[in-house]
């Protein structure tokens, strides 16, 4: 067997083990029982060494703190202990014995063994303490994006990691990321610090992608092949992989996910939605489609008429709020959420098409614009902005929330969407578009040539996330804010 290196360990979760002056010791802030007649540190190891086999870890990393300084370390799940502090501490003292005292009392101290990694000791002593390191650093610190970052984040990542080429990121409601890593394992990171949350057995396959939604009104990610669904829960509690579970709809289909649940759009008039109980296939109305599923019930709509489908009972027909004076059907009906359709019509002189924004819970339009003929093409997707209530469709904002507004995005091509700012491309030049009042001002990542087309692939407030390649990997690397530079 080989043997164990503590340094391959990952750098998250790290857990805190707290030294107290008075002999008593925590673990993430927990009391810990010490016993009668065991030191303080061979219960705190112990309470280490639980959470690794709670977690299915073989081993975890630990910061060791005491009024008078931290220390590094690794527990495995057996309780073997590891001193992983930095060389250029060790040599700071020529690697002899290492203590933090704490009041005079048996206290905990790193050896280190020449050519090699000593095990946790306990010892007595009244030497001074030496500096204490700083706590483990996320993975891929300060790694050098090898793209242009977007105007207003760093180039130099808050943490990176490798994932699969063809992974996209997906950012949840929560701040966290999905990627696929390199084993083609679902993943779940902490958006700030790169450390895994959740960790899925499997992941979409081919072509396929990934999609945060709910099924049962339970949060799950899903991945849609011809004849069936794979679904992962993210409201277990087990820390071992989640493996994903399929519904075999027993039927080709397409799936999409502009409702709060899945629809599966079969021939012949004819859905599948997730129930309770199962698989259930409902009719959908003759000359409609339908838009998208909700936990209970889907909508369809045509250029007349729209309609909410139970799972059972008859469809309940609505009049679909249109322009007036238009003969046209429209070219395109999609959804914003639940509650919100949009729908892109035609007009008289060519050279315009009229978008709406229709609020079904009031059936009426709540916004209006027109934009350039063909800036929404019949089969446009919407991007949603992953907090707040804003979208791009095509070529156009919209923004469903409180204060409804339609704007064109002039010859840009979106990609990404954070709240009033849109990151996409221009001449396939990468650029940022951002509100300003009724329009939209658009800037370049950089004056200077170059022939970097990339784009961020999911941003919030606090961070851009990019996959770039890096000689001969794919990483994702998180970008935090900076002051915008002028020398780009």
């Amino acid at each position: 067997m080989p043997e164990f290196d503590p340094t391959t360990v990952p750098p998250f979760p790290v857990v805190t083990l707290d030294l107290r002056d008075d002999s008593s010791i925590t673990v993430n802030g927990a009391p810990v029982d010490i016993g009668m007649d065991g030191p303080p540190t061979d219960a705190g190891i112990a309470a280490v060494a639980q959470i690794a086999r709670d977690h299915g870890l073989e081993a975890i990393r630990v910061r060791a703190t005491s009024p008078d300084g931290t220390h590094l370390m690794v527990v495995k799940a057996d309780g073997t202990p590891y001193d992983i502090t930095p060389p250029d501490t060790a040599a700071a003292d020529g690697g002899k014995r290492r203590r933090v005292v704490v009041g005079g009392a048996a206290v905990l101290a790193m050896v280190l063994v020449a050519g090699g990694v000593g095990a946790v000791v306990f010892t007595t002593g009244s030497e001074p303490a030496v500096v204490a390191p700083t706590a483990a650093e996320p993975p891929g610190y300060l790694a050098n994006l090898p793209v242009l970052a977007p105007p207003g984040y760093g180039q130099k990542a808050a943490w990176s990691v490798p994932v699969q080429s063809r992974s996209t990121p997906v950012l949840l409601e929560d701040g966290r990321v999905v990627v696929v890593d390199n084993d083609g394992n679902l993943a779940i990171l902490d958006g700030a610090t790169g450390s895994v949350t959740w960790r899925g057995n499997g992941g979409p396959t081919g072509q396929a992608g990934i999609h945060a939604t709910t099924v049962e009104n339970r949060p799950v990610l899903a991945t849609a092949g011809s004849t069936a669904l794979t679904l992962w829960p993210l409201d277990t509690d087990d820390s071992a992989r989640v493996p994903g579970t399929s519904v075999d709809i027993k039927a080709t289909g397409e799936v999409s996910y502009l409702g709060s649940a899945p629809l599966v759009t079969l021939s012949d008039q004819t859905i599948a939605l997730l129930t309770e109980n199962g698989v259930k296939r409902v009719d959908v109305p003759v000359t409609s489609t339908a838009i998208l599923a909700t936990q209970d019930t889907a909508i369809a709509a045509n250029a007349k008429s729209w309609w909410t489908i139970p799972t059972a009972g008859e469809p309940v027909k609505n009049d679909l709020p249109g322009p007036r004076g238009v003969d046209y059907d429209p070219t395109l009906i999609t959804a914003a959420d639940d509650t919100h359709l949009i729908t892109v019509w035609p007009t008289d002189d060519n050279a315009t098409d009229l978008v709406n924004l229709i609020d079904l819970e009031t059936n009426t339009i709540v916004a209006a614009a027109k934009v350039p003929s063909g800036t929404v093409r019949d089969d446009t997707a919407p991007i949603h902005s992953t907090t707040g209530t804003t979208l791009t469709l095509g070529g156009i904002f919209i923004d469903y929330g409180e204060e409804p507004q339609i704007v064109a995005v002039d010859e840009v091509v979106p990609a990404v969407i954070d709240g009033d700012t849109i990151y996409g491309t221009q001449d396939r030049e990468p650029v940022v578009a951002r509100l300003e009042g009724d329009s939209f001002e658009v800037a370049p990542f950089t004056t200077l040539s170059t022939d970097d087309t990339t784009v961020p692939a999911a941003v919030v407030a606090d961070y851009a996330y990019v996959v770039a390649e890096k000689v001969d990997s794919t990483l994702l690397y998180a970008l935090g804010r900076e002051d915008e530079r002028d020398d780009r």
